[in-house]
């Protein structure tokens, strides 16, 4: 049971912080607004999708 509680603390705390292309967005978008933001947006799901 103490193994478990630690998992579970590890992922939350994994799950909670953002990845560099959650963190490249929103440079993206505070740089160059919304429209600027959008092919970092789209890489970053399109990344995603392929690992899933």
């Amino acid at each position: 049971m103490e193994q478990y509680l630690l998992y579970v603390a590890i992922s939350c705390a994994t799950i909670a912080s953002p990845g560099p292309g959650v963190i490249l967005s929103i440079t993206n978008a505070l740089r160059y607004g919304v429209v600027g933001a959008i092919p970092s947006i789209l890489g970053l799901a399109i990344g995603v999708l392929c690992v899933a």
